[in-house]
């Protein structure tokens, strides 16, 4: 094989926005192929892969301190094959490192760089470092040497390293998706929903990892806990109005801190990635679509659930954040970087000095009153907007914090993620002339960098949650979109029967995995229920999402240029691919014919996407048969519809004719 092809960068064709981030750098860069892998095994040098993402704040310091440097890409280059990876373009070849990084060394982040004999046999790995050694942390070029004399001496005893497979969590056994008889009709069940076995564990773990002074789960960082939101509210709204206030204290808490703190952009709208520290102050300031999707569905339902006009706002400033920074040809991008010009959320920061200029002497003090706004500062030496009332009540914002100095981009997302922090109703409001006119300075300075990658799966959780607002904020907009949304991803991502999972700037990138297939199946179970003329593309995808379905379980993905790897049944930041799938054809079942396919449900705090499915899979919320599809408002919240020749709902064991209600049971809110 020629040495000459390999002896360069040859990311400048790369169809991925990251990969191309680094086109420039002296390593001689590979992306992940067959030949690239068999070039490597003929001359017997290890492989070092390095994994990150376009929005990575630790990825461009490393490119920046590193990669870019010439003494350790000479060394890289005369000692390893380097291969780059966008964990958005390839999560299975993620999913296989971040297991071995975490397992190895307790935890994990991103950069992710794995060391490796061959595709399958990790020994080493790392995620940021400097490059050269400081206390406690080794340099990349000394990690080098080590990881040279690791290979020369032990390389060829390291062995395969094999993911855990997760074994069937479906009742009905693998592979099979007969119509089950409906819970609703096999036995009434409890009445109390909190005496629910389920329920009743799963609140007891939320209740252990609660913070019951800044909301959320665990200490820091906090990331939002949209899995575990999106279970508790389904649970609230399966439970009688006066069982509620269990859920309640941990909802409410939670979502107030979400959107009062520095995880919410008080300005445009939209949620950052998650916060540095405990009380939800400064946030790593990154936009993803994942977040932006599902605390749209969250605080749509929130909103409706406990008549929360201020819930109901932070939706449309979500609604506005993806319009305006994320919304590109029909489709969502994949992000916002966290840094503009190398210096992290230098785009959403303010001096004192330039909020009066920009808003006088007389707004300015209104809005020293409204945010907690310093002369020094609350991130080096400059303000992050956070309110001053942090939650309803009254009670105090608590300390401010600083952004922690990170090892990589954390990864241990999901059971301890929390929220940020929010303010409560009857809070003094942002004038929206003041709010026009400080997002007019902002927009002028330079934007942080678009990762204009387009995920299938993102996309398609994005169309879910454009449906909730306007099912619970009648937002016909939203449904238009959500509608164009769906048909562009079939014109471009569905082609001869292949789901490609994501493109940019047009070129698809036709690997294949479980959570794109599942989730475009869930979306379009959605919009089925709006219109019932969707039945071939929902058998389609039903038997797409199948295909991914072994007598050993889930597979995630199956490429043909790496393992086929089991999938991970972990929900946060995004929904896996195995919750997903078991969501889309229990759903699948319902919205078509009213059957149900129950499943188990998940672990709390590891698997609460899979037992939000489980609460409709188990009847516990309300199916609505019909002729025709009947209005929303005047139907229970969370309700799924399906075609039938008479008019009924059923839910937690009794079925009885529907009725319309004397009024909706989404009440306008109070102005």
């Amino acid at each position: 094989m020629d040495d000459s092809k390999f002896h360069r960068n040859n990311l400048d064709r790369a169809s991925s926005p990251y990969l191309r981030q680094h086109a420039d750098n002296p390593v001689w860069w590979q992306e992940w192929r067959p030949e690239v892998l068999r070039y490597a095994e003929e001359r017997g040098k290890p492989l070092f892969v390095s994994i990150g993402y376009a929005t990575c704040h630790w990825c461009h310091v490393m490119a920046s301190e590193v990669f870019s440097d010439p003494a350790a890409a000479a060394a890289l280059n005369e000692s390893f094959v380097s291969i780059k990876v966008d964990r958005q373009e390839r999560p299975d070849i993620d999913l296989f490192a971040m297991d071995f990084l975490v397992r190895n060394y307790g935890q994990g982040g991103w950069p992710l760089n794995i060391f490796l004999v061959s595709a399958a046999k990790p020994f080493a790995a790392a995620t940021y470092l400097p490059l050269e050694s400081t206390r406690g942390r080794p340099g990349f070029t000394d990690y080098l040497g080590q990881v040279l004399e690791f290979h020369r001496e032990r390389g060829a005893m390291v062995p395969v390293h094999e993911l855990p497979r997760l074994s069937t969590t479906s009742e009905t056994g693998p592979g099979s998706h007969a119509p089950q008889a409906s819970a609703a009709f096999r036995s009434p069940g409890r009445w109390s929903v909190l005496e629910d076995p389920v329920i009743a564990l799963h609140l007891e773990a939320y209740r252990g990892a609660f913070d019951k002074e800044w909301g959320g789960f665990g200490t820091s960082p906090k990331f939002p806990p949209h899995s575990s939101l999106l279970f508790l509210l389904h649970a609230a709204a399966a439970a009688e109005p006066s069982e509620r206030a269990a859920f309640r204290l941990i909802i409410e808490p939670t979502l107030d801190a979400m959107r009062s703190g520095g995880l919410h952009d008080h300005l445009q709208g939209g949620f950052f990635r998650y916060s540095t520290d405990r009380g939800w102050i400064i946030p790593h300031f990154e936009k993803m679509l994942y977040d932006q999707s599902q605390l749209l569905w969250i605080y749509a339902l929130a909103a409706r659930l406990f008549d929360r006009s201020d819930y109901a706002e932070t939706t449309r400033g979500v609604l506005r954040c993806l319009r305006e920074s994320f919304s590109e040809k029909g489709f969502f991008i994949a992000g916002l970087d966290a840094d503009t010009d190398h210096h992290e959320g230098a785009t959403y920061l303010w001096s004192m000095e330039r909020i009066r200029a920009v808003a006088g002497p007389e707004e300015t003090a209104r809005l020293r009153e409204l945010f907690d706004l310093s002369e020094g500062g609350n991130f080096e030496g400059m303000n992050h907007l956070v309110l001053k009332r942090r939650f309803p009540g009254g009670a105090g914002a608590g300390a401010g914090a600083g952004a922690g100095e990170g090892a990589g981009e954390g990864a241990g997302e999901g059971a301890g993620a929390g929220a940020g922090a929010g303010a409560g109703a009857g809070e003094p409001a942002l004038s929206e002339a003041t709010r026009e006119l400080l997002l007019a300075d902002r927009r002028s300075r330079s934007q942080p960098a678009r990762d204009g990658l387009v995920v299938t799966a993102w996309n398609a959780l994005a169309g879910i949650s454009l449906i909730q607002a306007w099912r619970l904020l009648g937002d016909r907009q939203a449904l238009e979109e959500a509608v164009l949304l769906f048909d562009r991803l079939l014109e471009f991502h569905y082609i001869g029967g292949v789901l490609s999972h994501s493109s940019f700037d047009g070129t698809r990138n036709e690997t294949s995995y479980l959570e794109d297939a599942a989730a475009l199946l869930l979306f379009a179970t959605f919009l089925h229920e709006e219109d019932r003329s969707r039945l071939d593309i929902l058998a389609e995808l039903e038997a797409l999402v199948l295909s991914f379905r072994t007598a050993d379980g889930w597979l995630e993905s199956r490429n043909g240029d790496f393992l086929a790897i089991p999938a991970s049944g972990f929900d946060s930041p995004q929904p896996s691919g195995s919750s997903l799938a078991e969501a889309a054809l229990s759903r699948a079942g319902l919205v078509v014919s009213g059957s149900f396919r129950p499943h188990l449900p998940g672990d709390p705090l590891l698997g609460d996407f899979r037992s939000w499915s489980w609460l409709h899979a188990s009847g516990l919320l309300p199916s609505v048969g019909a002729p025709e599809t009947l209005p929303w408002d005047s139907l229970p919240i969370a309700s799924i519809q399906y075609p039938a020749a008479v008019a009924g709902i059923c839910r937690r064991g009794r079925c009885e004719p529907y009725r319309e209600p004397r009024e909706p049971y989404h009440k306008p809110y109070r102005a």
